[in-house]
């Protein structure tokens, strides 16, 4: 099932009505790095806008949106239609985020944790967790001729989301260095290696140091955009703003970990990296694209 666009920017800006606890079951140019609001601006859903671009039910990482649905009828002792309707509503609403817990639950936090495990161990992040699915956004309703209904709704994998799971201790903000090359941003090709996208991104030497992570991106930055965009096709990445005009592009040789979601470069990739975007603000403020598969 897809939605337009405009039904995800509603997941980033509608209000919606909450549901009780007990309902849910257990994205320029290198002058650019140095403006922040349009950095932001690049990373919102501005570039899809009039791309007519859609985002499929499911884990959308162009976006960083998950969006569920789910069915509801209404109970046999309804005893008028506009009862029965808001009861039908009401179900599809609580089916519908019993959905999105159990789909969140598969995202990938890193390399080898997923979100169900984090949460089933820690009952503080559990509680966070539940509390943003049970304000998560109705992205649409409708309504059928049996007064059955089907509810939509999205939660926005950035801000509080990523907050609860990125490391406490990130890369801390700092002037940087203008690119080499005049290089805005970075894309990874990651395709034919079972890749997987995460929200904590690791890209590694071959001897597993670390060339992008945790500890190079400014965490406010990777918190409201994500640590990188996940995209199927070179194409579109080469398109997204959020690696900017002139990208520098590298492959990856492997992926690793439990999870495959951290990302192998070869000592002459590792160069063109280092050669290219070595200490510069564009891995600092999250300008990264992988190409998966």
């Amino acid at each position: 099932m897809k939605f337009g666009i405009s039904m995800l920017i509603a997941v980033v800006l509608m209000a919606v009505a909450p549901l009780d606890a007990q309902g849910l079951s257990t994205s320029m140019d290198a002058r650019a790095l140095d403006d922040a609001s349009e950095f932001a601006d690049s990373l919102t859903f501005s570039e899809a806008l009039g791309s007519g671009a859609q985002a499929e039910e499911g884990l959308d990482w162009r976006f960083g949106v998950a969006v569920a649905s789910g069915l509801g009828v209404p109970p046999p002792f309804a005893v008028t239609g506009q009862q029965a309707r808001g009861m039908a509503i009401r179900a599809a609403e609580v089916a519908a985020r019993k959905n999105l817990q159990a789909m969140i639950a598969s995202i990938f936090i890193d390399a080898s944790t997923t979100v169900g495990q984090a949460m089933s161990s820690n009952d503080v992040l559990r509680e966070r967790v539940l509390g943003l699915l049970q304000n998560s956004r109705i992205v649409e309703t409708s309504l059928r001729d049996d007064n059955s209904a089907m509810v939509v709704v999205g939660l926005d994998l950035h801000g509080e989301f990523a907050d609860i799971f990125l490391p406490r201790v990130m890369g801390a903000a700092s002037g940087g260095v203008a690119p080499h090359g005049g290089y805005t941003g970075l894309i990874v090709d990651a395709r034919g290696l079972q890749a997987k996208p995460a929200l904590v991104l690791r890209i590694l030497d071959e001897g597993g140091r670390e060339l992008y992570g945790p500890t190079s991106a400014e965490r406010q930055a990777a918190v409201e955009h994500g640590m990188a965009v996940y995209h199927l096709g070179m194409e579109a990445a080469r398109l997204d703003a959020r690696a900017g005009g002139r990208p520098l592009q590298v492959r990856a040789v492997r992926a690793v970990g439990t999870n495959r979601t951290d990302l192998i470069l070869s000592d002459p990739e590792v160069a063109l990296l280092r050669e290219g975007l070595g200490g510069s603000k564009a891995l600092s403020r999250c300008r990264v694209v992988i190409v998966f598969d």
